[in-house]
């Protein structure tokens, strides 16, 4: 009872004293980046941590490799089978995580003070040697073309891929690369083994550590955790960042569905452009601030076309983009995409109010504290804080930052940024209601 009642005072202690906590740089070395948070409210650490090594870097013809490798990994290891690693986690609390984006790996580790040498132990062995035995193999490729199955009977996952094949046409981001049905059957065991092996490597892992550690123990964490792990030789993706679309397109795929769904893109911003926290509170204001937002407004409150819909920012390393996505009757599609961009060029040309921009501001200032709740919220955010290298005080002067956002900069960003043509909408349905739609076949 008094490790429950420490560990629920440490979770509600955590959002008021986030902006003022302490960061230490621990790296041992100027090959890896590690930061430490000291946490002694109770015996538990968290560590989250990034790899430059990501979906992307996967050999064109074995995409799907990446997604078999994360459902592979904690299904044994060299030392330990399926049953026995995975009763090893359950028995002693440990929480890992794998998790392989587009242009990064993280993976985290979440146990008792007590048992993290042997999470980190787990860990080191799952990097550097899977077990993949091939009934193991089998059942996880199953399961996986089982899901990929059941994805292609969604709307919403036909419209996302829709619009992710045409606006990054040409470039790897608009590939399949969680894998096809075709590649995911080819896919080998050492595939795996070699795509884990180019992925776990020591040399530029940026390790957040948050919890009951001090500096040599962390130091020593780094060291447990990436001990045997090759040296990652220097190296640079030949890849282009894609460019920004000027001239939007609608996009259509057909399927038999109630309600049709629709997804849109336009060009966005770097993570490091000084207007950064100004878009973040102008796409508050777009769609990402629910009931309060124009286009929830004017979709759903004015007109009931909708029950929600919403935008919001994605930043890669090769593209910048704002998204939306929005599901209405069939009958109402040409309505919605209309509201859209009716309301997208309103915006540009009208501007915004500043009780909108004040409203934007309180929000995106609380909810990102009271987000941080634990040991392991706290360790994803700083290592999310280190992969874009914002720096170690960006806790402390992202208030200031957004305090510093007016309405004239939002409204001379929104009109300088926001085109209505530059919209680009994919949109799965049942009718064809939209005659300058270009048809596209579905997966």
């Amino acid at each position: 009872m008094r490790f429950f009642i420490s560990l629920l005072c440490f979770c509600f202690c955590w959002s008021g004293v986030a902006s003022a906590m302490e960061i230490q740089d621990v790296s041992g070395t100027a090959k890896n980046q590690t930061w430490l948070v000291e946490n002694h409210h109770a015996p538990i650490v968290a560590v989250s941590f990034t790899f430059p090594y990501g979906e992307i870097d996967q050999p064109a013809d074995k995409y799907g490799v990446a997604t078999l490798m994360e459902a592979m990994f904690d299904e044994g290891t060299e030392q330990y089978s399926s049953t026995e690693f995975q009763k090893l986690l359950e028995d002693k609390a440990i929480n890992i995580g794998i998790s392989v984006g587009k242009d990064y790996t993280r993976g985290s580790i979440y146990v008792s003070k007590k048992n993290l040498p042997l999470a980190l132990t787990l860990y080191s062995q799952a990097m550097s040697g899977l077990r993949l035995e091939d009934k193991d193999l089998e059942r996880i490729r199953t399961a996986v073309l089982k899901q990929r199955d059941s994805s292609k009977n969604s709307p919403s996952w036909q419209a996302s891929e829709l619009l992710k094949h045409q606006y990054f046409k040409g470039h790897p981001y608009g590939a399949s690369l969680s894998g096809t049905t075709e590649s995911l059957k080819k896919i080998t065991a050492q595939d795996i083994r070699d795509f884990a092996h180019n992925l776990f490597q020591s040399g530029n892992v940026k390790i957040a550590v948050v919890g009951d550690m001090s500096v040599q123990e962390a130091q020593d964490l780094t060291e447990s955790l990436l001990t045997g792990l090759p040296e990652r030789a220097e190296q640079s993706r030949d890849l282009e960042t894609v460019p920004d679309v000027t001239k939007g397109t609608i996009y259509q795929g057909f399927m038999a569905v109630p309600q049709s769904v629709i997804y849109f893109a336009h060009p966005s911003l770097t993570r490091d452009d000084p207007n950064w926290f100004a878009l973040n509170v102008l796409n508050y204001i777009v769609g990402g601030g629910s009931f309060s937002s124009r286009l929830m407004q004017e979709v759903r409150v004015k007109r009931g076309l909708t029950y929600g819909i919403s935008t919001y920012l994605d930043v890669s390393n090769y593209s910048k983009t704002w998204y939306g996505a929005v599901s209405t009757a069939t009958a109402t599609v040409p309505d919605v995409v209309d509201l859209v961009q009716k309301t997208w060029n309103d915006i540009a040309v009208q501007g915004v109010t500043e009780e909108e921009v004040q409203a934007a501001k309180s929000y995106i200032k609380g909810v990102y504290y009271v987000s941080l709740r634990s040991n392991k919220d706290v360790a994803s955010r700083l290592s999310g804080v280190m992969q874009y290298g914002l720096g170690k005080d960006y806790f402390e002067t992202r208030l200031a930052d957004i305090d510093a956002v007016t309405v004239d900069q939002v409204n001379k960003l929104a009109k300088d940024l926001m085109q209505q043509d530059a919209l680009t909408f994919a949109i799965v349905g049942a009718a064809d209601l939209l005659p300058t739609a270009t048809k596209e076949p579905l997966q």
